[in-house]
């Protein structure tokens, strides 16, 4: 479970770093997700 958080979390960064999402957005999901 842990792992697969911590998984999420690099594909958002790496998005974000592509410009795909902003980290407002990336923030609002991570909240979500718990």
């Amino acid at each position: 479970m842990v792992w697969g958080l911590a998984n999420c979390k690099r594909v958002f960064f790496e998005l974000a770093m592509l410009g795909e999402i902003s980290q407002k957005e990336i923030r609002v999901i991570l909240l979500n997700a718990r």
